[in-house]
């Protein structure tokens, strides 16, 4: 046995030898015993009698682990001897604690040990190495490899190893008699590989979380850790007051092996932690929403106060105006995340313009405020190129605005920006101006729905043979960002052929050579494979034989990328084929390119009129004029936009309408109105703007937004825009 009865000194006991080496009688002459240190250095040699203290343990470079190997000794020689178990010598970590093994050489702080519970069977390279601080070369680490987490170039790498092969990595001494609230907190890499055929992914490889306080073990978590739930880092944080209280401790990770994959653990601390504490996670919002689809701004909440948290919102905010708020529907606890999910649907009227988007949460217990807003998002709401009103006009008559225009320019070339949204759900042959070529003609694979009858995602085409479908999530309920398309409702998809590798093509109208063309893809699940693409292009017709590709097959990922190609001068069409080999789907969407053609694709049928941003009428194809009847007020903003197939909005045309208003010059993007108090500007983005006072003092400059709103009080003021000037009386 090993003690201390004052942490200093190692009091070491043993059992008499009375048996030789085969099982013969040693009582003929005395036993004497020799006692090596954890360095197998001799302490101790010709020790009488059965105890022995150790009084010179040298802690003064910090902590130190010690346990002994007692051997008996006679004139036959060395007999084998028996180990110890450790004690760690040293003052504890007072308060707080960190280690990241920075620079993956070992630790930064002692002393560390390594406990085996159930050895390796072998010693070959691969089993029987346990721990390290970085991954070697050479190939016989399992893997993954990750980078460290805190990006320091070091963490604790737990090495698989055969089957219920288990062992300890031991911390140096703790004490947290100071802290409030003590917490452990480390970060875990979870690793799980989908490939079950060439993979080694198993439930059966888990490490737990243990103290060690006076000799004994016991876990902290409920329940082992998984390697394989989740991939990448993930953060743990486990309270230690009920489990430790005053006394010194040390924390165990205790691997359970399977001969899968390496476990990881970085950033390890212990510190204190506020009774209410809440915390952004953090925010996300795509950078791109199309008019009229919803995309959602996700919030994350984690509560690092360990008292559970309830009464708080989350308010999102855009362009610095609270625009909705929640409450959460269950108390939070600590050390655990929730999302709050703000749907964004923008409409036409916001088409062209950008948008900065935050959040913020409210929570008057909170010690910590400072960590309660989240970074900024800017958002761009694409407009479109379809042609558009270019001279709303309007004037303010006995109660009424009489709004006139011309109709829009239906033979000015330009970019086409095509996502599919014009276009029949689930079609597989009504690409508009779209070729299509299903040059494999196998069955292609259907999307599993364990809620359906069937087992599977019931919708138009389902299964068909076909080269692309107009792909819809929404309108079949499927949610979740895998299936999210990059804008809009909807997206071109190439499902995997079920029968042999694909070979479906996607082919332009006809375009201006020696321009750009781009588009977004994606892998619709990435775990399956990365499906495969590539682009190409003809200088004659569209027949495959005669397209030549740009570079090599593609595989597309997990998150929407942009593809950018330049054509030949000579170019007429490009094509994007579809190679896939078993894979799952190709996501393709947000396709632009510079049309041959010098007529609208689409047809005009009719208008959609707004006032201050609410839809108030529709009209047909023919009509020039409006009369907004029944008004009140006096200051109105109008927009118009031109509506095609029924369904697809232009750009909106703007006039600000009232007796405060400068009357827009047809033609022109600039309207300038006031508004209590305020002057509105709008104009194109890159214009510049200046307001002027009447004793000649700028008031405002800037420039990159297409809307301006300047607070100026009661006066006549100068605005120019680009140097045009326009007079505007603001009360």
């Amino acid at each position: 046995t090993h003690t201390t009865a004052d942490g200093k000194n190692a009091v070491v006991k043993w059992t008499a030898s009375t048996t030789g080496a085969h099982g013969g009688s040693v009582a003929y002459e005395p036993v004497k015993y020799r006692i090596y240190d954890r360095y197998e250095n001799v302490v101790a040699d010709n020790v009488e009698g059965t105890e022995w203290t150790h009084t010179t343990i040298d802690t003064s470079k910090g902590q130190l682990n010690m346990y002994y190997y007692v051997c008996p000794v006679n004139t036959a020689g060395e007999g084998e001897g028996a180990v110890t178990g450790f004690i760690t010598y040293g003052k504890p970590y007072q308060d707080a604690f960190a280690e990241s093994f920075a620079g993956g050489k070992g630790t930064t702080t002692s002393d560390w040990m390594i406990s085996l519970i159930t050895p390796s069977p072998y010693d070959n390279g691969f089993y029987g190495r346990y721990f390290a601080f970085s991954h070697n070369p050479n190939d016989k680490d399992r893997g993954p490899k990750p980078e460290a987490q805190d990006k320091d170039g070091g963490m604790l790498v737990a090495y698989t190893d055969f089957i219920d092969v288990e062992s300890r990595m031991i911390s140096p001494k703790i004490n947290v008699s100071g802290l409030r609230n003590p917490v452990l907190s480390f970060w875990f890499y979870h690793y799980y590989n989908p490939d079950l055929e060439n993979g080694y992914s198993t439930e059966k490889e888990t490490m737990t979380v243990e103290t060690y306080i006076d000799g004994e073990y016991k876990a902290l978590t409920e329940k082992p850790i998984l390697l394989i739930n989740g991939n990448g880092w993930y953060r743990y944080d486990l309270p230690l007051k009920e489990a430790v209280g005053a006394k010194d401790f040390q924390i165990a990770f205790r691997t359970h092996n399977y001969i899968s994959y390496d476990m990881h653990v970085d950033n390890i601390t212990v510190h204190d932690t506020p009774d209410n504490d809440l915390q952004i996670q953090s925010f996300t919002l795509p950078a791109n929403i199309a008019v009229n689809s919803t995309r959602n701004a996700s919030v994350t909440v984690f509560n690092n106060g360990i008292l559970p948290a309830r009464d708080f919102k989350v308010v999102l905010y855009r362009d610095d105006k609270k625009v909705a708020e929640q409450t959460p529907d269950t108390e939070l606890a600590f050390a655990k995340s929730a999302t709050f999910r703000f749907p964004v649907s923008p409409d036409i009227v916001q088409a062209g313009k950008n948008f900065k988007y935050h959040a913020v949460i409210e929570f008057d217990a909170d010690a910590n405020p400072a960590d309660n807003k989240s970074q900024t998002v800017t958002v761009q709401i694409p407009g479109n190129t379809l042609p558009k009103v270019a001279d709303l006009k309007g004037r303010v008559a006995d109660s009424k605005v009489v709004l006139s225009w011309s109709e829009p320019d239906m033979t000015t070339p330009g970019t086409v920006t095509d996502g599919f949204e014009g276009y029949e759900a689930f079609t597989i042959t009504n690409f508009g101006s779209w070729q299509l070529y299903d040059i494999d003609g196998s069955l292609t694979y259907t999307i599993s729905n364990s809620g359906s009858a069937s087992g599977d995602y019931e919708y138009p085409n389902a299964g068909s043979q076909m080269a692309f479908q107009v792909f819809n999530p929404s309108a079949i309920d499927m949610k979740g960002d895998l299936w999210t398309p990059y804008l809009g409702n909807q997206m071109a998809v190439c499902f995997a052929a079920a029968e042999r590798n694909n070979d479906d093509w996607l082919i332009s109208p006809e375009v201006h050579g020696g321009q750009k063309i781009s588009f977004y893809a994606k892998a619709g699940n990435y775990e399956w494979g990365n499906d495969r693409f590539e682009v190409l292009y003809s200088t004659s017709d569209r027949s495959t034989s005669v397209f030549k590709p740009f570079d090599g097959v593609q595989r597309a990922g997990k998150d929407w990328k942009k593809y950018e190609y330049t054509l030949p001068a000579n170019a007429r069409y490009f094509a994007i084929h579809c190679v896939s080999q078993d894979e799952f789907i190709l996501f393709i969407d947000d396709l632009k390119f510079i049309s041959r053609r010098n007529d609208c694709v689409l047809t005009h049928t009719g208008y959609r009129i707004y006032r201050d941003g609410e839809l108030v009428k529709e009209l047909p194809a023919d009509a020039t004029s409006y009369t907004d009847k029944g008004l009140e007020g006096e200051d109105y903003r109008y927009d118009i936009t031109a509506v095609y197939d029924s369904t697809r909005e232009s750009a909106r045309c703007t006039a600000y309408i009232g007796q405060s208003s400068v009357e827009n010059i047809a033609g022109s993007s600039v309207a300038v109105s006031s508004e209590r108090g305020h002057i509105l500007i709008g104009c194109p983005a890159e214009a510049e703007v200046r307001v002027i006072g009447a004793d000649g003092k700028t008031l405002y400059s800037g420039s990159g937004s297409d809307s301006h709103r300047v607070a100026t009080g009661s006066g006549i003021f100068i605005v120019t825009v680009d140097g045009h000037p326009y007079k505007i009386a603001v009360r």
